[in-house]
């Protein structure tokens, strides 16, 4: 098989149908299969995504589980299942719009063996404010459209659901992968130290943000302590030239953190948040000096600023 599209799904029955008809709707001049691992939603996504396994015989390769498994523990159960040569990304609540995708994707890889992942630009749809429109392209990257380790080392900038990957990396993943809470954004730092990554500008899918989604469904405040302990544990995994860049990255997430904890009145989290960085990277501190010490005076002396 030289490509298999790995998907996730959890109560997505109002999207799952739409993701799958994404995928068949493909043209390309090699076989597909496609992976589900349905995690024991509450509501009809399962008998959907069984109602497409009974009418494409052969198609699929299911992981349905009886009781809930989690992200982080589906990830590790699906993963073996995809053999292809190249896999694709596609979340149960996204779908791609563009028939040569999957082609176009391929193709670039084949030709450029220096490369291990590509992925593209998606259109937004935005149904908690009832807005589209077209993400950014990335910050951060060369010239010619590719990203290596450092650009990775700032934030993430790859739609998942854009995804496609050569399938190079150990059937046995590293152990601390697995206790990250970005499994996605950790699976690119694995891959980019093998080659690097290319972004194709073409719009030929669609994120959807909704309040059940992984993050748009949490607070600011969960979202960014989150990436903080995320960072923090990539710091400690990679090391050499990269370890700066990702420990300037983790700073700029703590001050998200912190403003978000303040926002929530989180203060013990806002007062941890204050010293790591003083810490770790005091002279962010002295860049902001005026901004942090009304925040140490907030923190410490119960003095509300004028921010």
């Amino acid at each position: 098989m030289l490509l298999t599209v790995w998907m996730g799904a959890y109560n997505h029955e109002s999207f799952i149908a739409k993701a799958i008809e994404g995928v068949l709707m493909q043209q390309t001049d090699f076989d597909v299969e496609i992976v589900i691992g349905e995690d024991c939603s509450t509501d009809s996504t399962r008998r959907i995504i069984l109602d497409y396994n009974d009418k494409y015989p052969g198609k699929f390769k299911l992981l349905l589980p009886n009781e809930n498994m989690g992200i982080i523990p589906m990830f590790k159960a699906t993963y073996p299942m995809c053999t292809g040569k190249y896999v694709a990304w596609l979340e149960g609540d996204d779908y791609w719009t563009d028939q040569l995708k999957l082609q176009k994707q391929v193709d670039f890889l084949e030709a450029h063996t220096d490369f291990v992942m590509c992925f593209h630009n998606v259109s937004i749809l935005d149904q908690i404010q009832h807005t589209t429109y077209i993400k950014d392209p990335p910050k951060y990257m060369n010239p010619n459209g590719s990203l290596s380790v450092s650009h990775f080392c700032f934030y993430n900038p790859v739609a998942t659901s854009s995804v496609v990957y050569r399938n190079i990396l150990p059937e046995v993943l590293p152990s601390w992968f697995y206790e990250v809470l970005y499994p996605d954004l950790a699976f690119y730092f694995l891959l980019v130290e093998k080659g690097r990554i290319q972004y194709i500008n073409d719009v030929m899918g669609v994120y959807r943000i909704h309040r059940d989604g992984e993050w748009s469904g949490k607070s600011k405040y969960t979202n960014f302590l989150q990436l903080s302990q995320f960072y923090k544990k990539i710091g400690s995994v990679f090391s050499g030239k990269y370890k700066k860049l990702i420990n300037k990255n983790s700073t700029w997430y703590t001050n998200e953190l912190l403003m978000a904890s303040l926002e929530e009145n989180e203060f013990t989290t806002a007062r941890q948040c204050l010293k790591n960085i003083l810490m770790h990277d005091p002279g962010y501190i002295k860049l902001n000096k005026s901004r942090f010490f009304k925040l140490g005076l907030w923190l410490y002396l119960g003095i509300r600023p004028k921010m």
